[in-house]
């Protein structure tokens, strides 16, 4: 199993012993999990249960993921190789030599900003193509379906804390800020200062900053460049 490249942030001090010489030592502040599976494995069958005609294909939901992190967050999970059937999945989502390639630049952004971090989708209908969900919303019970799946997640991202959240993919943009679309939308400014969005009005979340971005894999990834910049904008938000 791949540990992400920093479970906290270690510093270094310089004191005294009781000799009078120099010595150092180092604190080490060691990130916590959430255990999805454990603490929210009752929520998510009883979605499943109340919506058993929408979400008949199970769900893929990671088993744990580290608190205060950058969190990614993505729209829903694909059906992979699973054609039929319901497929019920916690997976460890830091396995890298079975994770999906999917995963490949959250752990690049990581290692860049040393920095853990951690993934959720916004919802949990497993669908490959992204036209599906949205002709499907326009169903009343399919979008009721819908805004409860986003009460289940905005509850799990207050529980997570997250340092700073990266929301990459288009659908899932419009269901975070827009009320329109979603009445259970975030609340947020635009920061002049540090460049991007923060949340407000929220108890937990309150400044969290917010990136809006693209998919970073696949055909449609950002380009080198805008990854790049958005990198470097992820890290000084990290550490403002």
């Amino acid at each position: 199993m791949h540990v992400p490249i920093s479970l906290g942030k270690a510093r270094r001090y310089k004191g005294s012993s009781d000799t009078g010489s120099d010595c150092f030592f180092i604190i080490v502040y060691i990130m916590e999990r959430l255990e999805i599976e454990k603490d929210f494995k009752g929520s998510i069958d009883s979605l499943l249960r109340e919506f058993a005609d929408i979400l008949k294909l199970g769900y893929a939901v990671p088993n744990y993921v580290y608190k205060h992190s950058i969190l990614f967050i993505g729209l829903n999970p694909s059906l992979g190789s699973e054609k039929s059937g319901s497929i019920e999945l916690f997976y460890d989502l830091y396995d890298r030599e079975r994770s999906n390639h999917y995963f490949d630049k959250f752990f690049e952004i990581g290692e860049y900003c040393n920095h853990v971090w951690s993934h959720l989708d916004m919802f949990l209908i497993r669908e490959t193509r992204q036209n599906n969900v949205k002709f499907w919303c326009k169903d009343e019970r399919f979008r009721e379906s819908m805004i409860r799946q986003v009460g289940l997640t905005r509850e799990i991202i207050s529980r997570v804390e997250p340092t700073v959240i990266v929301v990459c993919n288009t659908m899932a943009r419009e269901w975070f800020r827009n009320k329109l679309v979603n009445p259970l939308a975030y609340d947020m400014v635009f920061d002049d200062l540090l460049g991007t969005y923060r949340i407000i009005n929220d108890e937990v979340l309150n400044n969290v900053p917010v990136f809006f971005s693209g998919m970073l894999s696949g055909q449609r990834a950002l380009d080198l460049g805008s990854l790049e910049r958005l990198k470097w904008h992820i890290k000084r938000a990290v550490e403002r």
